[in-house]
């Protein structure tokens, strides 16, 4: 329960007072356009899901991505980046893969596929940039697109 919620025009929650006093703090970025590889399997930065951190900050949330793959081969892999000494957990919510470290690899049919992605991080001493990374999973010509309207929706931890 909120004892106090502040939205913006989208309807967003920016920040709440939770009933116990603690504050939270929200961030939500949206891919505004495709991004494609081929031949890669080496994680990459996303072009436009990251988000600033502090340092000693604990973060949980998710990331939404909308994956098209020109052929079975490719796949999907993915893991996230962030300042020295942040600490991850992650996985996927459908197969309930979840790693501390190393990217988590997907194969797949072709076609458009949606992955949930959860994470949680805690920052170390020094403030940053947590980047959402991904590459194929098998190197191929065929591409392997993170599609417009992907998301990346971090929640900061009192």
């Amino acid at each position: 329960m909120s004892l106090y919620q502040a939205v913006n025009s989208a309807g967003d929650t920016i920040f709440e007072i939770g009933s116990d006093g603690g504050i939270s703090t929200q961030t939500m970025i949206v891919k505004g356009r495709d991004e494609s590889i081929a031949e890669e399997t080496r994680v990459q930065n996303d072009d436009e899901l990251f988000f600033s951190v502090g340092a000693s900050e604990y973060w949980t949330g998710e990331v939404c991505a909308f994956v098209s793959c020109g052929s079975a081969t490719p796949g999907f892999s993915f893991d996230f980046r962030g300042p020295i000494g942040t600490t991850f957990f992650y996985g996927d919510s459908f197969s309930g893969t979840a790693v501390s470290s190393g990217a988590v690899g997907f194969t797949q049919s072709s076609g458009d596929h949606l992955y949930v992605l959860k994470f949680s991080i805690s920052v170390g001493v020094a403030a940053g940039t947590i980047n959402f990374r991904w590459a194929q999973n098998a190197s191929s010509r065929d591409t392997t697109t993170v599609k417009e309207k992907s998301y990346l929706k971090a929640i900061k931890e009192c």
